[in-house]
């Protein structure tokens, strides 16, 4: 959606949640607007890159990025000093949803959803590379809906290892 006034859109990405600022916008005439970020809904594409062993490869045999969308529905607090890195274990809360995206209408419920408690070590091959590379995308405490492109849901779970 479009805004009224050129340049707001780069002072409202620059601010945080609870903040208030004044805005000079324009030259002639020079406009001056008070600006308070009350809550936004956050939105992010991820990069996913495959694994050559998906089948989800370019005609050079490289990976294929594919784009995982996310939608911030309940932010967390800042980050901590502290992020997710390979080998820290997380315990994520996650629902699957069939039916229409969430993306679309992130106050739908579907009556169908299924809920599971996940645990893992990040870069483990444990589970899929989109799910992680949500995951690293999340503060603690966080809900967030995300956008999975069909061709990266049936990819196989991190880099292959013996005994996998």
């Amino acid at each position: 959606r479009e805004l009224e006034h050129a340049g707001l859109d780069r002072i409202l990405l620059s601010m945080r949640e609870g903040e208030t600022c004044l805005a000079m916008l324009g030259r002639s005439p020079e406009i001056h607007l008070t600006v308070s970020m009350l809550r936004c809904l956050r939105r992010d594409s991820l990069p996913i890159a495959l694994p050559e062993s998906s089948g989800a490869c370019g005609q050079d045999g490289d990976a294929l990025e594919h784009m995982l969308q996310k939608l911030e529905l309940v932010p967390g607090p800042r980050r901590l000093l502290h992020g997710i890195e390979h080998g820290s274990t997380v315990l994520v809360g996650v629902r699957w949803l069939e039916g229409p995206t969430v993306l679309s209408d992130a106050t739908s419920v579907d009556p169908l959803d299924t809920f599971r408690l996940l645990s893992w070590n990040v870069g483990q091959g444990t589970v899929p590379v989109w799910m992680e590379a949500a995951v690293a995308s999340m503060r603690l405490a966080e809900r967030a809906a995300f956008q999975v492109p069909e061709i990266v849901i049936g990819a196989p779970a991190g880099p292959p290892f013996e005994g996998q």
